[in-house]
């Protein structure tokens, strides 16, 4: 096992960009007038309509001709809800979908129909979607699988300030299901979404093959694979990387493996997950038959086939194993082949238990990780799930009493927390709060909030769509 540190932003960065380096600057902008989900001339642009007319690159309806670089906005009364009669097409070549923010305006599947698929011929497509939310996705078993959002093989998808909100898929990906596919998910709440068959992944579903799925400044909240046999509360990944940076999981529920994550290697391709600058807190393994680990993490390679793993300034802490068999691991499960851990540091771990040679007891241990065990967690202090700016919500840690997790880690390549935070000072994360002695890392707050004694403001990284590669996100483009 070999330990490294630090973990460089520049390859992370280039990691986390969704989307080809080239692509059209030109680009039709297609208005959505109306909140009806219609398909017929009656003097409005409506969604489905705009979708077909970017689909086909004519005129549709009442929508302009689409250009095949294609962004639709809206022009509605807000805040707005679009209900769905039926599926929307899928979309089949590049288009951004741009709302006017997710508390603004939502796509309803009624409890029947799913928002959004993205499936291109070529498997070439680009999507955008950002700033509304999708809820009541529904897909039965013949619809393969999310029930908010589906992307298919070989395309590139970005969702950015979307809420996935109360949707269900009665096979995997309760919110959106990604299939081999590259998907950067940037200040997104997946929130109460569902995934009752075997499949799991009652937020998010990844059968991801040789590709990436990105997380940053994200929250999933009280997501559930609802299956007896189901895996990954928040996620469910097999093979492909997934990466986390900056991002927080609270009160998921799996009724097998895995309350927040669960990540599968098999014969047919290995498993990668990074997480980084993250917290998982609260979240529920077997909460059904009894069977199963791993209540925030659980890392389960097939035979010979380790999932590899890097590990920094994360909180996997204060989670259930509700198992009524074998020994308990209620934090992270590593009851099968060991994992492969490349790299680690600054970790904070309630309970080590089936992965005490990974992660030794001690606050700090000899690998610079704070980990307890079932007998002795620790408790990181943290608050209830809230607002403390940024898009999304997340744990506080306890500043009366103090939580360990203040100034106790290290960051080294973090420029802000997840609600965008940073020390104005140093142009990087980290506030070192003199009256708390540090153990040798930089005085970054261990997970994903960082507190700060002055005003902050948000920093303006990240902010213009340039790290897309993709010209239909850049803020200069302004939209009508």
């Amino acid at each position: 096992m070999t330990r490294c540190y630090p973990i460089s932003i520049l390859l992370l960065g280039l990691a986390l960009v969704a989307g080809p380096a080239t692509f059209p600057a030109s680009a039709a902008t297609l208005t959505v007038n109306t909140d009806q989900d219609t398909d017929s001339n009656d003097g409005f642009c409506s969604l489905r309509e705009a979708i077909t007319a970017a689909n086909d690159d004519m005129p549709y309806r009442d929508c302009p001709t689409g250009t095949g670089a294609d962004r639709i906005a809206f022009d509605l009364v807000l805040p707005a809800t679009i209900q769905l009669t039926d599926h929307l097409p899928a979309i089949t070549g590049h288009l951004r979908i741009s709302g006017p923010g997710s508390e603004l305006l939502a796509l309803d599947g009624a409890t029947n129909f799913r928002p959004i698929r993205q499936e291109d011929p070529l498997a070439d497509g680009w999507l955008a979607v950002e700033d509304l939310t999708l809820t009541n996705g529904y897909t039965s078993p013949d619809l393969d699988s999310g029930g908010g959002a589906y992307i298919d093989s070989g395309e590139t998808a970005i969702f950015r300030r979307v809420h996935f909100l109360a949707n269900h898929s009665e096979n995997g990906g309760g919110g959106l299901f990604v299939h081999r596919s590259t998907v950067s998910i940037q200040d997104c709440l997946f929130e109460s979404n569902v995934a009752e068959g075997p499949a799991g992944g009652g937020g998010i579903g990844a059968s991801n093959g040789s590709g990436q799925l990105s997380i940053v400044g994200s929250t999933l909240f009280d997501n559930s694979a609802a299956h007896e046999n189901g895996t990954g509360g928040a996620i469910k990944t097999s093979i492909g990387t997934l990466i986390i940076k900056a991002s927080t999981f609270s009160e998921n529920e799996a009724n097998s493996y895995g309350g927040a994550i669960f990540i599968l290697s098999t014969p047919n391709g290995e498993a990668a997950l990074v997480l980084l600058d993250s917290t998982l807190a609260n979240n529920t393994s077997a909460a059904a038959l009894g069977v199963g680990h791993g209540g925030g993490l659980s890392l389960f390679p097939g035979l010979a086939f380790p999932v590899t793993v890097t590990l920094q300034n994360s909180v996997i802490a204060d989670n259930f194993d509700l198992s009524t068999s074998g020994a308990l691991a209620p934090d992270i499960s590593c009851v099968t082949t060991p994992p492969n851990l490349v790299a680690s540091g600054w970790n904070f771990i309630g309970s080590n238990d089936s992965c005490e040679a990974f992660f030794p007891e001690g606050s700090p241990n000899s690998e610079g990780d704070y980990a307890g065990t079932s007998a002795t967690p620790l408790n990181p202090l943290l608050q209830s799930l809230a607002f403390h700016g940024g898009e999304t919500p997340v744990l506080r840690p306890s500043l009366n009493p103090l939580s360990p997790l203040v100034d106790q880690g290290g960051c080294p390549d973090a420029i802000t927390d997840q609600r965008g935070r940073g020390n104005l000072a140093t142009g990087r994360r980290p506030e070192d709060r003199p009256n708390i002695p540090n153990p040798g890392g930089d005085a970054c707050d261990i997970g994903a909030f960082e507190w700060f004694t002055n005003s902050n403001s948000d920093p303006l990284i990240f902010a213009d769509g340039f790290e897309s590669g993709n010209t239909l996100l850049w803020s200069t483009e302004v939209l009508p």
